[in-house]
């Protein structure tokens, strides 16, 4: 789906959420250098916690015999893991992957921990190099379009260029202000609002209603202008036009709403500029497999090889996306996304439509990462 993102994060026993685990190695700590992507938010119930750091990407640890629930979708795990399958062995380590999966795929549908004592169990350093790994959501949007300039549907959305210049690229403001594309036939619908084409490309693809034809697609990522992301969320919250507890899509909507004036200007400071191509099947990852809601993550495969499988502990929120706790569950890396770098940031995929749309919007909180390989 090649996303973008908001944001858009000893040798003794240690306990935390129920969960037990003898850790192996102890040493100084190492700190992440911020550089601003995929960082969280500093507020009051983020999630993160004191724990102890470590040098090195992986700490290997050993799971001890307990009763602790991991609460997943059996059906929609083992769906994501089929998908697969098919694709694995033509990736790095794939075959490694492969044996794995097929192992996963016996797990029973009521699980504990224990279940999982047959695997390496490596927890990621995190952002802080202490355990604390950054969880956002991201989601499809649906979003209306006409397939030709009608009325209010006069933004458009556009298929990737064939001649882009990798030495003269295109910016933002380039291509929506200045319609530097218009009249190349590229444009493969026409939306209302600037702002939910923009928010369509920071997820990555989102499926497309057309209003005027009646045909229901996705729009796939297709490409990119080369060009470094900039969040406009972060940027929002640092100039503290939307204090950090509170940032949102809806935060985001609300306020250019009460400032019109200020759309163009702050969306064109992010300079990424994505591409699309019309698919019938639903939104897919960069494996290459349709993305499964609530099991597939973006992840950055320098760190998390893709096709992995990780026993996660994310945040859990309440209606008003106010942090709870934590709960085990199981995810697959099977996305990237130009926001997620380094081993301290994973992307949780929700589905498509207004839930979807809700519950990732709230999610950017702190939870921690194992990844699970073959003893």
């Amino acid at each position: 789906m090649k996303k973008q993102g908001l944001g858009t994060l000893f040798l003794r026993f240690t306990m935390a959420s129920g969960i037990a685990f003898l850790v192996l190695q102890w040493s100084t700590p190492t700190r992440v250098k911020a550089d601003g992507l995929g960082q969280g938010y500093d507020f009051a119930g983020n999630g993160k916690r004191k724990l102890p750091c470590f040098e090195g990407t992986y700490q290997p640890q050993t799971l001890k015999e307990t009763s602790s629930a991991i609460r997943f979708n059996a059906a929609d795990f083992k769906l994501a893991l089929r998908r697969q399958a098919a694709v694995l062995n033509a990736r790095p380590q794939g075959a490694e992957l492969n044996h794995l999966t097929q192992r996963l795929m016996h797990l029973p549908s009521t699980l504990r921990l224990q279940d999982l004592s047959g695997f390496e169990t490596q927890l990621l350093r995190g952002e802080d190099g202490c355990g604390n790994t950054h969880f956002t959501a991201y989601f499809s949007p649906v979003i209306q379009v006409s397939s030709k300039p009608q009325g209010a549907y006069i933004h458009p959305l556009y298929a990737l260029p064939t001649d882009l210049d990798p030495q003269k690229p295109l910016t933002r403001a380039m291509i929506d202000q200045e319609k530097a594309l218009a009249g190349k036939g590229l444009e493969l619908g026409y939306s209302t609002s600037l702002l939910e084409n923009f928010f369509l490309q920071v997820q990555g693809s989102g499926l497309a209603e057309y209003v005027d034809t009646g045909e229901r697609l996705t729009l796939q990522y297709a490409g990119q202008n080369g060009l470094k992301y900039s969040s406009v969320g972060r940027y929002l919250v640092s100039e503290g036009y939307i204090p950090a507890e509170e940032i949102s899509l809806d935060a985001i909507r609300r306020f250019f709403d009460q400032n019109p004036d200020k759309l163009m200007p702050f969306l064109s400071q992010n300079e990424s500029y994505v591409f699309f191509k019309k698919a019938q099947a639903g939104p897919q990852g960069s494996l290459g497999t349709e993305v499964v809601p609530q099991v597939s993550i973006a992840v950055d495969p320098a760190f998390i090889p893709l096709g992995s499988v990780v026993l996660a502990e994310i945040p859990r929120l309440n209606e008003q996306g106010q942090f709870l706790g934590h709960q085990l569950t199981l995810l697959v890396a099977q996305d990237t996304g130009g926001a997620i770098r380094g081993p301290g940031h994973v992307d949780l995929y929700m589905g498509a439509g207004l839930e979807a749309q809700r519950k990732a919007s709230a999610m950017h909180h702190y939870g921690r990462l194992w990844l699970l390989k073959e003893k």
